[in-house]
């Protein structure tokens, strides 16, 4: 990987940064395990973390996070989607199952007990949108504090984001499959380009349509503005871009 590939892991400094780059290292065994219709492997959990890079970047209500926040997010981008590792079945809650691998093998990993129990606050909570249900004060690691619902907002976002032509599964992209068999997630995806922020600090996905596909994009847009509902009460709060804009297509 090149350095850039984890922006977020440049933000770090000394031993933080050292142990992100190992945990990182040592996740890839299990990356390469996740199932789904879709990328689920390094490449993802790479989106996921540049993802939420440009959402602290770009957004126009400038927030300072902190080196254990931006450790924290970095870590759950590299381990949120472990759960999808043992059979198909297991996508289904695989936030909660990810939750339980990092505790079983968070010393293997090179986490220690504090910076786990902080990582699965995030990942257990990322695919169920249940933010309701994490603590409302500050979590603490040693002398640090930490805001989980605000970094998992602002996870969930990110992951909610990866949701472009880079995605889509190799299976859908051969010729021969035929179109109506195609998800129509995976179908709406391979529209996508990508997504920035406009000037009124709306979430614009970027799209360049076949004939075939502008329905499966209204489909995928609709979905998005449903999984961003779940979310958006908290990323407004915390100042954090909550709203979809028209697609630019």
């Amino acid at each position: 990987m090149e350095e850039n590939d984890h922006p977020l892991i440049e933000l770090l400094k000394g031993d933080l940064q050292i142990q992100a780059k190992e945990i990182w290292r040592k996740a890839k065994q299990y990356h390469g395990k996740q199932k789904g219709d879709n990328i689920q492997d390094t490449l993802h959990c790479l989106e996921v973390e540049k993802n939420i890079y440009k959402l602290i970047t770009k957004n126009k209500n400038k927030k300072n996070l902190n080196q254990i926040d931006l450790f924290i997010l970095s870590l759950a981008a590299c381990l949120h989607d472990i759960g999808k590792m043992i059979n198909e079945n297991s996508v289904k809650n695989h936030g909660e199952r990810s939750e339980e691998i990092i505790i079983k093998h968070y010393k293997e990993l090179g986490l220690d007990k504090g910076q786990a129990h902080a990582v699965t606050y995030i990942v257990g909570v990322h695919h169920n949108k249940r933010l309701n249900e994490l603590p409302e004060e500050p979590i603490t690691i040693g002398s640090e504090e930490i805001n989980i619902i605000d970094l998992s907002a602002l996870f969930c976002l990110g992951d909610m984001l990866d949701t472009y032509y880079g995605r889509v599964s190799n299976i859908f992209l051969n010729s021969a499959y035929e179109t109506k068999e195609i998800p129509g997630k995976s179908l709406g995806r391979q529209a996508i380009m990508g997504w920035y922020l406009d000037n009124k600090n709306r979430i614009i996905m970027q799209a360049a349509p076949d004939k075939n596909q502008f329905e499966a994009v209204t489909t995928l847009y609709n979905m998005l503005k449903e999984e961003l509902f779940k979310i958006s009460y908290y990323l407004q709060i915390h100042d954090y871009p909550f709203e979809l804009g028209t697609p630019d297509i």
